[in-house]
């Protein structure tokens, strides 16, 4: 027995001086434990004895604590950049439609003269001056002209009202005429338009109108080429005279009208003129039927070398 003791201590012994002589290799830390019952099983083994079986301490793992999860902060309306509105830029020829007289489809006779105005604002970056015009666009022109220029320099943000002499067609029915506005580089601009209804009618005269105009011959005395243009509203005969400031009377004569419209008469007004001066002279025409209607007198000049 006590060879056994002796023998095994010098065994634990043996194994204590091995662990110490390897000091350079690096080992992980045993537990105390676990080479306790080592050493115990070694001894049991050399006695031929069990031991009782030591439950290994269970080494709890250390848990470390995490850091908190950052969340960034979400974009709000208040830090958000917002890229400042884009500016339209103004036409330099824009107008706004202010106002107008005769409205669409007041009524006339036929061959009534009537005026229609509109104002205008201006709202582009030009301005307009005087070579700015109204211009007739399409439709019926209703006696007036082909355009009419504006008589007044209109800076942006000013108004500006523009008439145009009309008259009523010789027949009866709804008519409609355009009008733009025209910068003096041509451009067009803004769109408006007259509108009236011509109401039926009898059979009449409506309108006279003449080719008569100042003259300046090269010499006198001068023949005046006249015409004498006559309007009705529906068909019918018309029996006219002409008068002339000379004391020339043409005498009755008549015109057939199929339906509405306008005839044109030729007459030579000769004899006019004196030399170095200027004369004024005129033609008047009556109209016996249909209704007993003078138009004139119709007046021009003839300035004589």
């Amino acid at each position: 027995m006590t060879k056994t003791i002796s023998l095994t201590a010098m065994l634990i012994t043996g194994l204590l001086v091995s662990a110490c002589n390897f000091p350079l290799i690096s080992k992980p830390a045993e537990d105390p434990n676990a080479l306790a019952t080592a050493v115990a099983q070694t001894l049991v083994s050399m006695a031929g004895q069990p031991l009782p079986t030591q439950q290994p301490s269970v080494v709890q793992p250390t848990v470390s604590a995490g850091l908190p999860t950052v969340t960034p902060p979400l974009a709000t309306a208040a830090n958000t950049v917002q890229a400042p509105p884009t500016a339209t830029p103004q036409p330099c020829n824009k107008v706004l439609f202010v106002s107008e007289t005769i409205q669409d489809d007041t009524e006339f006779n036929a061959g009534d003269a009537f005026k229609k105005s509109w104002t205008f604002k201006n709202v582009g970056t030009c301005t307009w001056n005087t070579n700015y015009k109204l211009v007739f666009a399409g439709g019926e022109v209703m006696g007036g002209p082909a355009s009419v220029n504006i008589s007044k320099i209109v800076a942006p943000n000013d108004q500006i009202t523009i008439e145009v002499a009309q008259v009523a067609p010789a027949s009866s029915g709804t008519y409609t005429g355009n009008w733009k506005l025209q910068a003096d580089d041509g451009t067009q601009f803004g769109s408006v338009s007259v509108r009236i209804k011509v109401k039926t009618q009898a059979f009449a005269v409506t309108r006279i109108t003449t080719n008569l105009s100042d003259v300046e011959p090269d010499a006198c005395p001068y023949t005046f080429p006249a015409e004498i243009s006559i309007t009705t509203s529906a068909a019918g005969k018309v029996t006219y005279e002409t008068e002339t400031s000379m004391g020339v009377f043409g005498g009755t004569k008549s015109l057939n009208f199929d339906a509405a419209g306008t005839k044109t008469i030729e007459m030579d007004f000769d004899g006019l003129g004196v030399g170095g001066a200027t004369t004024e002279y005129w033609i008047k025409v009556f109209i016996s039927q249909p209704n007993n209607q003078n138009f004139g007198p119709y007046t021009f000049d003839v300035t004589c070398p």
